[in-house]
């Protein structure tokens, strides 16, 4: 059986802590998966593993925010003022971090925030080398 070479996990409340732990021992143990992303899209946590022998090791982002995964020929990273804006209908709008800024977005508490808050983060996209 084959397993995958590279494993991208989008974390939440819920499946962080088996995210984090379960899974990322699986990955690392059984699967032995060279590369081991996880990205929080509420916190901007987005951390890197790669496998070095038995054991991941954490990899630092560059000065961009970015990991470059050589498994995937891509670099991996937080990218501010995406995704685009949505209006009516579906139409997409301008992909600006000022865009983003004045939309209101629902916070984790269930009010909400607009500004420089939740609306203006960003979200791991990936680029050619």
């Amino acid at each position: 059986m084959r397993f995958p070479d590279v494993i991208i996990e989008l974390l939440s409340d819920t499946t962080r802590a088996v995210d984090t732990g379960e899974k990322k021992a699986l990955y690392e143990g059984l699967f032995r998966t060279a590369k081991y992303y996880l990205y929080d899209p509420w916190s901007q946590e987005f951390i890197g593993y790669h496998l070095h022998g038995m054991h991941y090791r954490e990899v630092e982002l560059d000065a961009a925010r970015r990991i470059y995964s050589p498994a995937i020929g891509l670099y991996l990273g937080i990218r501010e003022g995406w995704p685009p804006v949505a209006h009516r209908r579906g139409s997409r709008g301008a992909n600006t971090v000022g865009a983003c800024r004045a939309r209101k977005t629902p916070s984790r508490a269930g009010g909400t925030e607009g500004g420089a808050g939740r609306a203006a983060r960003g979200h791991v996209s990936a680029s050619l080398r």
